[in-house]
């Protein structure tokens, strides 16, 4: 107030505010509300034209419309109907067989033990971290149990406490009560809970004498906590309730709780017909995984923070992931002899239209080579980014050719290509054209390629491609070419893992970061570690994520060690980790020394030998040699300057040129660094 009374600029911004406070700061729409009015729309309100869809939409907000006397309906577009329509399709094309989703028996027992065990991933409603848990706790055994965890899993239900007591009331470890023998019929599905709206209207039909009409009314004003409205619909409940010989007190107990209760109830319709959609999910996965998994991976296909997962899931459920393929792959994924076919727009950079050409032109047959691919869909309609996508994926492996020599090539074939529509689009018709084409871009093949093929860094190097065009590794995995040194080093297969008191050291790829902040406001982090075998989550503490924050990040490459303990609730071995390191640094810190042998048959300068340390050196690893010539042999260390980082890079260089014998790492007995165990 005193800046305002002494400064003009301040006067001005207030006299603003002032204007603006009270008006629309932005219009909203609802996703699936319909409005219906007994004539036009323009009759009864203001209405306007949606910018995004061109649609009519009103002017009045939710509250204004039923004020109005107006029916307000909100419809909702699921993409669950979507998969599960899908899911079928494919059951019948690759297994002939009809399924009846909305026949369904929903007390199928294989059921309900896929979804007590939390593998609930794809699930409708049920797939989030905290409704696993929930799920893992309940234990659902009958649909009832599934409808009443749709309406349980809200912000009200679980900060109350009363999804523990519903819990302890079904497992037995509190006893149930119905407060009346008139509410036993109407609680007893919900164990004396109160749970649903319509369980507040059920009450106060049979105890406080409502009509059905006048307790939607009552379920209405619990639910907008209006004091006059509540102590009006309180008399009339106390009087129906005593004309019931139900005690005043326990007329006051029971319409107490049912206020209490209305503020979390939820709508059981509402909560059923989801539980419906979760159920006939639960069952397309458990009996036919394939079909579910395809589905659910066509529509996620665009949305690679969903599609990864998705592939892990696929992967634990034990099917099959096919690679992409030029000649066999349809626009999403598919199921081919008992496996999935990766889908071709499912690849990054790959929209669905460029799909739509390559599927057309492919039904005139399959590609043959890439200059096949290019010039029969045309230069226009495949970029150079997007052939990229498609060789880092491997979905031209069947061509014959490396993804390196594809990949280098492109520019090439794209250029032969352009040349030869614009010759065909001019009338130019040469009839040794085509073979000259062929044989340039062949012989640009055989010009690029090199004696590098297996080398690690080509590999890692191909590995890293497929993981930007796929977002996950599919063909192989990084952490394989580091498998055997650090078996070497103590290091634990992730699938291997038992619950112990001691300290173990795993490593692998960080795939997923979860953070938050406990009471006193320190950042945490939880990640999932993958070896290309299996996944752990690894827990870190404030203290240890602080230290090491800068090495935790989506694939960077670790060694992790500490504790293996078993979640009770989510069934699932994790580590509570002590200390972090990076991969390579960890490697080099079990070095004990690079050892070569030479003999005088391998007929290597020693200037070659020596040439192949270049941009390896600078590391901590010392070299020996050891030389044999004439029955005389003789050991010779590398002197400081010459100590290396003894990374996969270089053990393959060095293996090539003297064999893979000739070529090892010593490696410590025991790491005495404060990092490792």
């Amino acid at each position: 107030k005193d800046v305002v009374e002494s400064e003009e600029e301040a006067r001005d911004i207030w006299a603003m505010a002032e204007s603006l406070e009270g008006l629309v700061r932005n219009i909203g729409k609802h996703a699936g509300g319909v409005v219906i009015a007994p004539s036009q729309l323009s009759d009864v309100m203001p209405v306007m034209i949606d910018d995004e869809t061109g649609g009519l939409i009103t002017q009045f907000d939710k509250d204004d419309v039923e004020s109005a006397g107006l029916v307000k309906f909100d419809f909702l577009g699921l993409r669950t109907l979507t998969i599960i329509d899908k899911a079928c399709r494919f059951i019948e094309k690759d297994q002939g067989k009809v399924i009846e989703i909305r026949q369904l028996d929903t007390g199928d027992c294989k059921v309900f033990e896929m979804l007590s065990s939390g593998e609930t991933s794809a699930i409708f409603q049920l797939e989030s971290r905290g409704m696993k848990d929930l799920i893992r706790r309940l234990q659902p055994e009958s649909f009832d149990d599934l409808v009443a965890l749709v309406a349980l899993f809200r912000p009200g239900p679980l900060q109350s406490g009363m999804v523990d007591d519903f819990i302890d009331r079904k497992h037995g470890r509190s006893e149930i009560t119905y407060f009346h023998p008139l509410l036993e019929s109407i609680l007893k599905p919900t164990y004396g809970v109160i749970l649903y709206q319509e369980q507040v209207m059920q009450i106060a039909q049979v105890m406080g004498g409502y009509s059905l009409g006048s307790a939607d009314l009552l379920r209405r004003a619990m639910g907008k906590k209006k004091p006059e409205e509540m102590s009006r619909q309180r008399d009339i409940f106390l009087k129906g309730s005593i004309k019931n010989k139900v005690s005043e007190e326990l007329a006051r107990r029971i319409f107490d709780l049912m206020e209490k209760f209305a503020g979390y109830g939820f709508n059981r319709s509402h909560s059923a017909a989801y539980a419906l959609l979760a159920y006939q999910t639960a069952f397309l996965k458990t009996y036919y995984p394939a079909a579910f998994m395809a589905a659910v991976l066509t529509i996620d296909m665009e949305n690679s923070d969903k599609l990864v997962p998705m592939i892990r899931e696929a992967k634990r459920l034990k099917l099959n992931l096919l690679p992409p393929d030029i000649n066999k792959s349809d626009i999403g994924f598919k199921i081919e002899n008992g496996s999935l076919r990766y889908g071709l727009a499912a690849i990054r950079g790959i929209g669905e239209a460029a799909v739509q050409n390559i599927t057309v032109c492919r039904e005139n047959g399959d590609f043959k080579d890439l200059f096949d691919l290019c010039s029969r869909i045309g230069p226009t309609r495949l970029s150079q980014s997007m052939l990229e996508a498609l060789v880092h994926s491997g979905a031209c492996d069947n061509f014959g050719v490396s993804r390196l020599d594809l990949k280098e090539n492109i520019s090439f074939v794209l250029n032969q290509t352009v040349q030869k529509t614009k010759n065909e689009t001019i009338g130019i018709d040469d009839i040794f054209g085509f073979d000259e084409q062929k044989s340039g871009i062949n012989g640009e093949f055989e010009k690029n390629k090199q004696h590098r093929r297996g080398s690690v860094e080509e590999n890692l190097s191909l590995l890293s491609g497929e993981y930007q065009a796929l977002g996950f590794y599919l063909s192989d995995h990084p952490y394989n070419f580091y498998r055997k040194d650090l078996d070497n080093l103590g290091v634990f297969k992730i699938c291997k893992l038992k619950p112990s008191n001691k300290l173990v050291k795993v490593a692998g790829l960080v795939t997923s970061l979860r953070f938050s902040r406990n009471r006193r406001g320190e950042a945490h982090c939880s990640c999932t570690l993958d070896d290309g075998i299996g996944l752990l989550d690894v827990y870190l503490n404030p203290k240890i994520f602080f230290s090491n924050r800068h090495l935790i990040f989506e694939n960077s490459s670790l060694v992790v060690s500490g504790q293996i303990v078993f979640d009770d609730l989510t069934r699932k071995k994790r580590m509570k980790a002590v200390s972090v390191i990076p991969l390579e640094d960890f490697k080099e810190a079990g070095t004990e020394f690079l050892w070569l042998s030479i003999s005088s048959e391998n007929k290597i300068s020693p200037k070659a030998l020596i040439a192949q340390f270049e941009g390896h050196t600078g590391g901590s690893c010392p070299v020996r040699f050891d030389y044999m010539a004439n029955k005389i042999s003789g050991t010779i260390w590398l002197g400081a300057n010459w100590f290396v980082k003894p990374d996969a890079n270089l053990l393959n260089k060095l293996k090539r040129l003297l064999g893979d014998s000739r070529v090892g790492v010593k490696y410590k007995k025991s790491i005495s660094t404060e990092l490792l165990v």
